[in-house]
Formats: C-alpha cells, sequence, structure tokens
C-alpha cells in the first residue's frame, strides 16, 4: 500500500493494549506460551520474578513480562510497546514536536475537502481521554485512509509531526509516516464515551427495523439500547442496510421527536461495522385500539380501517384517521402526496401505514413512510340502524348539526378536500369525516370537475362558506363504521332534504 501504510494488527498476534497489572501480565504469558507451547504458566512466572529481583524491584510484574518474552524471541507489536510505555496522550503534544507515536481513538473521518489547487486534504479528527486534534493528510493520503478509516477505529501513528495552523494545533504525517490500524481495544475510553465528552456528532446504532418509502428509507435502531430512528434520503450515497446490521452515524441533524431522531445529509456519513442476524426488534406494528396506550418510543407503525386523509389548511400535509373499535387515531402528514394517495382509497378499508414517530404527545408520519392495504371493509353483516349501537358496521341517517370544509390546492394544481360534520339520529351522535372524492361529490352535490374548476379560478374559498351553510341542518343516510369513541368512516352518503 502506499503511503501512508494502513495496517491492519491480527487479534491473535498481540495482547489487548493499555491493560493494566495482573490482567496485561496475563495477557503476556498466553502470549509466551502460544509461542512456546513447551513452556508453562508457572515456569514463565518464575522467570518474570527472577527479572524483576534481577532490576531490584524497579519494575512491575507486566514490564518484566515483556521483557522475558523479548528474551524468548516472542514478538510484541510495537502498538503494545507503546500504550504500556511512553504513554504519548494528546494532551502532551507542543508545536515543532517531530517522529512522534501516537495511539487514539478514530472520531471522524470526513469527506475529503477538493481545493482550488487541485489538491486534496483530509482532517481526521482523533482523540484520547486527555483531547482531541485533527491528523492532517493530503492527496493520495486521503484518499486511502478516507476509505480505510471509520469512527470507533484505533489507531498507532508512527511519523506524525505537531504544527499550529490558524490558531490550533494539528497533527501531519511525515512522508515515511504510517498508520496501524489495531483490531482490538487499545485501552482508550470507548467512541461513545470520547464523542460525549468531546461533544461529537457521532452515534452508533443497531438496526431493527427498515422502512421503504418514497424517496428514502426511515431506520429504526437502538442506540445504547434506546429506540432511534434515522432518515436516510435516496439522493445521497449511503450504503443499503438491514436489520442486524451495526452501524456508525457520523454528522446527522439531529430532529424533533419524543425519541432521537437523525436524518442524514450531505455531511453526514453511514459506516457499516457489522452484518449480523436481525435482533429481536423493539419496534411494533401495533392495531388502532393497542396503539393509544403503547409506549410511543417504540411504535413502528399503525393498522387500522382508513377513516380519511383531511388537508391541512395551511402547509403541506394533512391528517390521517384511522379507526379501531374502541377507538381512532389522528397521525399528522407533512407530505401532500400522502394525503392525496389515501384519499383515494375506499373508507373503512384496512391499511397498514409504517414510518411513525410522536411528538409532543401526537402521533406523526415520517417522510419516508409506506402503506398497504391488507384487506376488505368489515361491511359484510347485517349493519345496526342507529347510532346508540356504539361501534361496528352501522346506516342510518342522521342531522348535521355542525359542518366545516378543509381546503387547499396543492402544488400539484389539484384541489385537496375534506369535509368534518358532526351528525345526531337522535339516540347518539357521530363525528363524520370524509376525503373520499365520491362521498365529498354526494355531500356537496357537485362534480369533481367542477369543484377543480372552482379551485382553478380561484372561487373555492369564496363558496365554502355557502356550501357549508348548505349542509348545515341538512339529513343526511350514513353507511359505514363506526368506533365506540364515535368517528364514523363513511363508505356511502347521500343528502335527503336541507
Amino acid at each position: 500500500m502506499t503511503a501512508p501504510e494502513v495496517a491492519r494488527v491480527s487479534q491473535h498476534e498481540r495482547p489487548n493494549e493499555g491493560l493494566e497489572g495482573s490482567q496485561a501480565l496475563e495477557e503476556i504469558i498466553g502470549l509466551i506460551l502460544r509461542h512456546k507451547p513447551d513452556l508453562t504458566r508457572d515456569k514463565v512466572l518464575e522467570m518474570v520474578e527472577e527479572r524483576i529481583r534481577d532490576l531490584g524491584g524497579l519494575i512491575d510484574e507486566d514490564a518484566a513480562a515483556m521483557l522475558v518474552a523479548k528474551e524468548l524471541g516472542v514478538p510484541l507489536p510495537k502498538a503494545y510497546i507503546m500504550t504500556r510505555g511512553a504513554r504519548l496522550r494528546v494532551k502532551d503534544l507542543l508545536p515543532g514536536l517531530r517522529g512522534l507515536k501516537l495511539v487514539a481513538r478514530v472520531l471522524r473521518v470526513p469527506h475529503p475537502l477538493a481545493l482550488d489547487s487541485g489538491r486534496k486534504v483530509l482532517k481526521v479528527l482523533i482523540g484520547d481521554e486527555s483531547g482531541v486534534i485533527n491528523l492532517v493528510v493530503w492527496d493520495e493520503r486521503a484518499e486511502e485512509l478516507y476509505e480505510g478509516l471509520r469512527p470507533g477505529m484505533c489507531i498507532l501513528i508512527e511519523g506524525g509531526f505537531a504544527k499550529k495552523y490558524k490558531g490550533r494545533l494539528e497533527l501531519g504525517l511525515a512522508k515515511e509516516g504510517r498508520i496501524e490500524v489495531l483490531d482490538e481495544e487499545c485501552g482508550i475510553p470507548s467512541l461513545e464515551e470520547l464523542c460525549s465528552k468531546h461533544g461529537i456528532s457521532v452515534i452508533t446504532v443497531k438496526v431493527c427495523e427498515v422502512v421503504e418509502g418514497g424517496g428514502g428509507r426511515c431506520i429504526y435502531g437502538l442506540h445504547s439500547d434506546k429506540p432511534v430512528q434515522v432518515l436516510i434520503p435516496d439522493e445521497l450515497e449511503a450504503p443499503s442496510l438491514r436489520a442486524g446490521d451495526t452501524v456508525i452515524l457520523q454528522d446527522a441533524r439531529e430532529l424533533k421527536g419524543d425519541a432521537a431522531r437523525f436524518r442524514v445529509n450531505r455531511m453526514t456519513r453511514v459506516f457499516v461495522v457489522t452484518r449480523g442476524e436481525p435482533l429481536q426488534s423493539p419496534f411494533k406494528l401495533l392495531d388502532v385500539d393497542e396503539a393509544r396506550s403503547a409506549d410511543k418510543s417504540t411504535l413502528l407503525g399503525i393498522r387500522g380501517l382508513l377513516v380519511a386523509a383531511l388537508p391541512s389548511r395551511r402547509g403541506a400535509g394533512g391528517s390521517l384517521i384511522l379507526a379501531g373499535r374502541l377507538s381512532s387515531a389522528s397521525i399528522l402528514s407533512f407530505e401532500d402526496e400522502v394525503i392525496a394517495k389515501l384519499g383515494q382509497i375506499r373508507p373503512a378499508t384496512p391499511i397498514e401505514l409504517r414510518g411513525i414517530y410522536s411528538s409532543g404527545a401526537r402521533l406523526r408520519l415520517n417522510p419516508y413512510s409506506s402503506f398497504e392495504v391488507t384487506g376488505e371493509p368489515p361491511l359484510k353483516d347485517t349493519p345496526a340502524d342507529s347510532l346508540a349501537v356504539g361501534s361496528g358496521y352501522v346506516s342510518c341517517k342522521a342531522t348535521v348539526i355542525s359542518c366545516r370544509i378543509k381546503y387547499r390546492l396543492a402544488e400539484s394544481g389539484e384541489p385537496l378536500l375534506g369535509i368534518v360534520m358532526n351528525v345526531d339520529d337522535g339516540t347518539g351522535r357521530a363525528r363524520v369525516l370524509v376525503s373520499y372524492k365520491a362521498i365529498i361529490c354526494r355531500l356537496l352535490r357537485s362534480e369533481w370537475e367542477e369543484l377543480r374548476e372552482y379551485a382553478a379560478t380561484g372561487l373555492m374559498p369564496k363558496l365554502i362558506p355557502y356550501l357549508e351553510e348548505e349542509l348545515l341542518g341538512s339529513d343526511v343516510l350514513l353507511r359505514g363504521w363506526l368506533s365506540e369513541d364515535g368517528v364514523m368512516a363513511v363508505v356511502e352518503a347521500e343528502v335527503v332534504s336541507g
């Protein structure tokens, strides 16, 4: 490999660096016995004690064991000798020092910066418990380290030099310098501990679920055993991920939510650490009635009967309403495309929504969500003839006691309409929510093309108060699914008076 040489030390050929006292001693003894199987542990301990006596007790057991290993011709890697010897730390670096050897942990590996001169520079952030510093490399070295390093790796740097640039200390690499990647731990605190201590945006995520949506993916996983969601747009370069993977997420934008949420952007890097078997996922796809009392931080999606997809009056998106037998759920979406697509599905159709999160006690739909129709409306039995039934399949005549029409013109030029009515049939009341075009047309007694023309010419906002007044007090025939909380998914509606 061209400079800097990025070598890897086999975990079978060196002890764990940074181990103190008896644990380090046992590591070295184990290494000696692997190379000298004719010796016994007791014999090696005897040789260690002899070296301590020879040196008047001025060295500890693990240092004496290193001497014994050297005398026996057992190789000890330079990285191990470094961490047991000089103990150079980031805080010890001073401008002008050259020929440096340093063991550190990689914390950030950003994209190389292309300069106007045609050169490339990469600043790899490394650190230990004492501090952090940028390791600055150029051109071919920049490309090699960009591809070869990732956050969390322990590295041994040989041939380094320290200098100040714009008032900040940096670590450079001499022409003959090299970097050795240590496969095991090196006595330096973990990546998570160092990133937390030094305020660096790097987290490790175990992938549990992957929701493929329009324009991107939503990853549900665990960070430090706590739920986390990661949004990855298709337009950005990122590896393919599946359940069971362990990934490192560097420089992602943190989003709002009751659980941790991040969005990958152009500065973000996603590193796959391991490809493993899928974990038992803590994230749940629940029925509407179950979701009401569930832990929202581990909610993956909701199953229920589609009631309506109501547009917001301002801003993109709107509310998706699903019903169960006992209750209904409102999920906020910020995508007009979602509102339009779900508005075309017949009410009371069973669907699954995946890509849910909660924020401020409200359920919301991630940008990269998905939905699936899972069956037919459960309306085959004989319907009850009044709202007094409480829940189930209902067919009755009721009076509109309040009415509100929700309207907004989407960027596509298509009108988004919804009707919210409270009705009373003398035995009970229901909240009727409608976004299905055919039913809207029957309630407003208009053709859809006519409504589109009103929207295109700008007349719709002026007509809405008139249309609401026309519906108010009308008797309507309704057939559909009623949940116990009074929300009705209407599959047929007709104005019979008013």
